[in-house]
């Protein structure tokens, strides 16, 4: 075409259409000012155009005029109620005017109609985080996960759907990720306490597995969870034996990272540690308090040690083990007439046998069968108390912290 046949695009007229999208790329650019221009321009021709009464709301909101952003969120959702990220706008706002539940109400409804993306999801999550709403930001979390499972791990899968109570879709997510590691031990155990089946105790592989993945960083993120068990060991170590003489053959028993091994270092002649974690065990080697540190599995090596401790001390260990009674007999023969068990469990006292396994895989007991077992293997009951072991799901976990002596 000849130049002086090239049409003058600059002369056409600006469509609605084009005026609205020209202020939302301002809006985007930062240029508040002329974005409002804009979009009042528009509305002013037609009053009920939905995009330009929405952002033009969250413009008045960045503004801090949130009564008059609402007002105009509020009418675009009446034109187009189905947009979840427009619910979001409004739950931001709703928040800012300090009506909280409305606004979890708005957040809510984005995540309802769009639950596979992130719309409402972050501005939840950040309300329950900042006000300390830890169960409710677990679920939510799980929520999340289970509504956009492509690509993630099949154990965070299944986790998540344990946490929202639909074991079946649990079971179904680890049994697809035994279907693809048929050997997996994790995957194993855990597809167990999805089905509700209650083995007497964790199995060795499992346990060792998730140990050493877990090595690197479990004292760091055991400590964020108000973590109580080897405080609570060492209290009972000081009522039952009383002033620390390091005098007593002692055993931690699954020492992992060697949590308790400097708190019942005082009481302690000869300090020795077993784990069935080499990782764990490396990381307990590098604090230089143990004597010894044994890779073994807990009951064998109790039994493999006749009558060599004074004080056997244990935290959140025995949660691995259902049926206690092998247990308690093994820690018997290890200690010497009068010599101390001092441990700590999770408690369930709503279940009606003797243990749980529950969906952490861990066991959680009864304190009645703790009682029996214990004095069934030649114990004298000492202490059996309950305690809070920790924070779960933001949720205070509780247990029994229990010390028994070797009679006879």
């Amino acid at each position: 075409m000849p130049p002086s046949q090239t049409p003058n695009h600059a002369d056409e007229p600006l469509t609605l259409a084009d005026a609205v999208n020209l202020a939302l790329k301002l809006h985007q650019a930062g240029d508040l000012a002329g974005a409002e221009r804009i979009y009042r321009g528009a509305l002013d021709i037609e009053a009920d155009i939905p995009v330009a009464l929405h952002f033009l709301g969250v413009l008045r909101h960045q503004q801090g005029a949130n009564e008059e952003a609402l007002a105009l969120i509020d009418r675009s959702l009446a034109l187009s109620p189905n947009e979840s990220g427009w619910h979001n706008n409004r739950g931001n706002t709703l928040l800012k005017l300090g009506r909280d539940e409305e606004a979890i109400a708005a957040w809510r409804r984005s995540i309802a109609l769009s639950p596979h993306r992130a719309d409402g999801y972050p501005s939840l999550e950040r309300y329950y985080e900042e006000r300390g709403r830890i169960p409710e930001l677990v679920h939510l979390h799980a929520e999340y996960v289970v509504a956009s499972p492509e690509g993630r791990p099949h154990g965070v899968v299944a986790r998540s759907y344990a946490r929202l109570g639909r074991m079946e879709e649990a079971a179904a997510a680890y049994r697809r990720w035994l279907d693809e590691e048929p050997d997996h031990p994790v995957a194993r155990h855990m597809y167990l306490t999805a089905i509700g089946q209650t083995p007497e105790r964790c199995a060795d592989d499992y346990v060792a597995t998730a140990f050493d993945n877990y090595a690197d960083r479990f004292d760091e993120h055991i400590h964020g969870l108000d973590y109580r068990g080897p405080g609570l060991v060492a209290e009972e170590v000081a009522r039952a034996a009383g002033p620390a003489q390091g005098a007593l053959d002692t055993l931690d028993a699954g020492c992992g990272t060697g949590l308790c091994g400097p708190l019942v270092k005082p009481w302690a002649k000869r300090l020795d540690g077993v784990d069935l974690s080499s990782k764990m065990l490396e990381r307990a080697a590098a604090l230089a308090v143990y004597d010894d540190l044994v890779c073994d599995e807990l009951t064998r090596c109790l039994i493999a040690r006749p009558g060599a401790y004074d004080l056997i001390v244990s935290g959140d260990t025995l949660c691995y083990f259902g049926a206690l009674e092998q247990a308690f007999a093994a820690a018997r023969a290890a200690l010497r007439p009068g010599g101390l068990f001092v441990f700590t469990l999770e408690a369930d006292e709503a279940q009606a046998g003797g243990y749980r396994l529950g969906l952490s895989g861990r066991y959680a007991h009864r304190a009645e069968y703790v009682a029996q077992a214990a004095q069934a293997a030649g114990f004298e009951i000492r202490t059996l108390r309950a305690a809070h072991l920790r924070n779960e799901g933001g949720v205070s976990l509780p247990g029994h912290v229990v010390t028994l002596a070797r009679a006879g």
